[in-house]
């Protein structure tokens, strides 16, 4: 079991956002029945929410995009390739890259 089962990736923007079930890597509610490859600019302001395992409260981090999202991203796009069936491809965010990230966001407010 995860301690941060769940993503979600805010596009601001564009007032959109995609939820990402980090067990599995599928995107929540996908209704496309082809692949789609999302480039999107995040005008280094990333915007992410993750849900903690057993608690109504989401942490959220807010700056470039993280280092551990698949492709090149440079730290201002966020790039995914996700299947038909909704998985995004070469996503292996573990726990601790999402705890190191929160750690880092919090010690950059001091």
């Amino acid at each position: 079991m995860r301690k941060y089962p769940k993503m979600h990736i805010m596009f601001e923007q564009t007032a959109s956002s995609i939820s990402i079930d980090l067990e599995t890597n599928k995107v929540e509610n996908w209704l496309f029945a082809c692949s789609v490859y999302i480039n999107y600019k995040t005008s280094d302001m990333c915007f992410i929410k993750f849900e903690q395992q057993d608690s109504p409260i989401l942490l959220s981090y807010r700056g470039y995009v993280p280092n551990f999202f698949p492709n090149k991203h440079f730290g201002d796009y966020i790039i995914l390739d996700i299947s038909a069936k909704g998985i995004v491809k070469k996503m292996a965010i573990t726990d601790e890259d999402i705890d190191k990230l929160l750690n880092d966001d919090d010690d950059d407010d001091d």
